[in-house]
């Protein structure tokens, strides 16, 4: 379930606010950082962010499932789980919201819509509460930042070449 103060819809030019950092990153650093979270272990970060249940972080220990975030982003066979999906994007939706996280806006951002983006293309399924036309917005924001790896690229076009409307997930 998401957190109840990020239920409201929030204007598209501060959910993407480059400036709320007050730290200046290059686009190679936000590169680096961004590589290093696809890389991270997903379930310790996910249970860190308290965005998964007991029972949701003991069902997805196997290794049948995605055990990085690039594994859940970008592994399109199997699919990763809605949940995961609805997991990594409150992760990062907390991150870009809280000005003492570690990982910058810009890359906590990324992480958000990418994770609406592989909810869209793997599942058909809208993660975000965004109206279409922000969240297509987020997705050419996303597009136009130099330092995206092409998995995500690969990711992002393939979510915009998507129509909208498309059925919210429900838990």
């Amino acid at each position: 379930m998401e957190h109840p103060s990020l239920n409201l819809e929030m204007d598209l030019s501060a959910l993407l606010d480059l400036n709320a950092s007050s730290v200046d990153w290059s686009p190679k650093d936000l590169a680096g950082m961004y590589r290093h979270q696809l890389a991270v272990p997903l379930l310790p970060e996910l249970a860190r962010a308290a965005v998964l249940s007991d029972e949701q972080l003991a069902r997805f220990a196997s290794p049948l499932f995605p055990q990085t975030f690039a594994e859940l982003l970008h592994r399109s066979a199997p699919a990763a789980p809605l949940p995961l999906l609805v997991a990594a994007r409150q992760f990062a939706k907390l991150n870009s919201l809280n000005f003492d996280s570690p990982l910058p806006n810009p890359v906590a951002n990324v992480l958000r819509l990418a994770a609406d983006a592989a909810a869209l293309v793997y599942h058909r399924r809208r993660l975000s509460t965004l109206s279409d036309p922000c969240l297509c917005a987020g997705f050419q924001w996303v597009m136009s930042q130099d330092w995206i790896d092409l998995p995500t690229r690969d990711l992002i076009t393939k979510a915009l070449a998507i129509p909208l409307p498309l059925p919210e997930y429900q838990e």
